[in-house]
């Protein structure tokens, strides 16, 4: 019998069924209308996973009167980054008659499920999370209520959602050769607390390349603050004057990447004001390929994660998603390093 629901398009009465709950508990449940015991909700998670159990985002869509507004959440509104992709993502929405409302959670998954909680009383058609993390549990709910999820510039092997990400990982295969044949045998990491996913699985492709091509990156190598979340090019230049000021040259590593443009850029007003030349003591490479990297002195070596195309293609996966096809879509987007005098 369970076998037979399973081959049809698995309903709300299917789940209130297989839970053994009234379809009205389901329905609060899906729209967070009203609050349930937690045995009750557990019953309904579990039925829901044991279905595969997703809305009919047809029918969604007319009871929110065929919305059109899309809620995209970012982990910083003052981010150069997030900026230029929104603005172009916004750009082309607004040219096929759609509004977006763009929410900043400051990096606090708090402030992220907060966010997420509120979007399914929205009349939003589509949700777009840039980044995020701790926040798999809200996004299944938000999707099993009726509104769909696209992640951006980041990937997932937990959530049944669309993605478009930068491949964070294999342009480390080449950076790091590249390291080693350059003489260094250690590598500083100046990064952003690694608790983003994106950000994760950069820290990750880093330490893997790192070894494969003999290059010492452990926790001794690592450089990391919780204030270099927000104000990351000021606080960057502090936190970096602080490591010079703390640690000897000789301990310290003579190669160093980023987790972004605004931190390395920090650290070169750093070595700068430490009389420390670079490359010639120290070299850095940064992330992003911001306008303004090619422009310091010296000119920065980057990663560039093309922030225009990000928004192009985040454009192309909405129409994919309000399509219906609402899961299993993936946009990888390659990354490339630009070589200039920091490195």
């Amino acid at each position: 019998m369970a076998e037979k629901r399973r081959c049809q398009h698995p309903t709300i009465k299917m789940v209130a069924e297989e839970a053994g709950v009234s379809v009205g508990s389901v329905s609060n449940f899906l729209n967070h209308s009203a609050k349930l015991r937690t045995a009750t909700s557990e019953k309904i998670e579990k039925a829901i996973r044991t279905l595969d159990y997703s809305p009919d985002y047809v029918a969604g869509s007319l009871r929110r009167k065929k919305s059109k507004n899309i809620m995209v959440l970012s982990p910083n509104m003052n981010n150069t980054f997030h900026t230029k992709t929104l603005s172009t993502y916004t750009d082309i929405a607004i040219k096929h008659g759609y509004y977006i409302q763009t929410y900043g959670y400051e990096y606090s998954p708090a402030r992220e499920r907060s966010a997420l909680k509120r979007a399914r009383n929205s009349k939003s058609c589509l949700v777009v999370v840039f980044n995020g993390c701790e926040d798999e549990e809200e996004i299944s709910r938000l999707v099993s209520s009726g509104i769909p999820v696209i992640l951006a510039d980041r990937l997932s092997d937990e959530l049944r959602v669309n993605m478009v990400a930068f491949d964070n990982e294999k342009v480390f295969d080449s950076i790091l050769p590249m390291v080693k044949e350059k003489g260094y045998d250690r590598l500083g990491v100046f990064f952003e607390p690694v608790t983003i996913i994106n950000l994760v699985r950069r820290y990750e492709g880093i330490k893997r390349a790192a070894k494969k091509a003999g290059v010492q990156c452990g926790e001794k190598e690592l450089f990391c603050d919780k204030t270099l979340r927000l104000d990351n090019l000021q606080n960057g230049y502090l936190y970096m004057r602080s490591v010079l000021e703390k640690n000897t040259y000789e301990s310290l590593p003579k190669c160093w990447i980023c987790s972004s443009d605004n931190l390395a850029i920090g650290a070169l007003k750093a070595f700068r004001e430490k009389k420390y030349r670079v490359p010639e003591d120290f070299s850095i490479i940064g992330f992003d390929n911001i306008a303004v990297s090619s422009f310091v002195n010296p000119p920065l070596t980057t990663v560039d994660q093309d922030q225009k195309l990000l928004g192009e293609k985040l454009w192309e996966m909405t129409e994919i998603t309000l399509s219906g096809n609402i899961a299993g879509n993936r946009i990888i987007i390659p990354q490339k390093l630009v070589l200039r005098e920091s490195f």
